[in-house]
């Protein structure tokens, strides 16, 4: 599972444990530094699926993507679960509800930052 995404919604659910991910106070400085410099930022994550994990999102996934009302919003949540580790199936995704239990699982792979012209002040 490869996961991107601005630091904010990624950071939380990254290992941080020194054995897990030694450099993670390091990045987190580095991004806090991006941030001061106004760059906007991306972060990289990832870990690997069981193959029980996976067939069981997959069986999800598949039902989803026949369903002729809300396929968009059930996939969001699929997409929810499988990125952000939900202990409990089912429950709102963590980014619109923090009370949502989730685990730290994902291993940070880098971040990136860059100065966004497009966008307005």
């Amino acid at each position: 599972l490869l996961v991107k995404g601005a630091d904010t919604c990624v950071m939380p659910f990254v290992d941080s444990a020194p054995g897990a991910c030694p450099f993670f106070d390091e990045t987190q400085r580095h991004l806090d530094k991006f941030s001061e410099q106004g760059l906007r930022t991306l972060v990289f994550a990832g870990r690997e699926l069981t193959r029980a994990e996976y067939e069981a999102w997959n069986a999800d996934y598949e039902a989803a993507c026949l369903l002729s009302e809300g396929r968009e919003d059930e996939l969001r949540k699929l997409a929810s679960f499988i990125e952000e580790n939900h202990l409990e199936r089912g429950r709102t995704s963590v980014i619109f509800d923090s009370s949502t239990p989730h685990k730290r699982s994902l291993k940070l792979y880098g971040v990136t930052a860059l100065e966004d012209k497009l966008q307005e002040n």
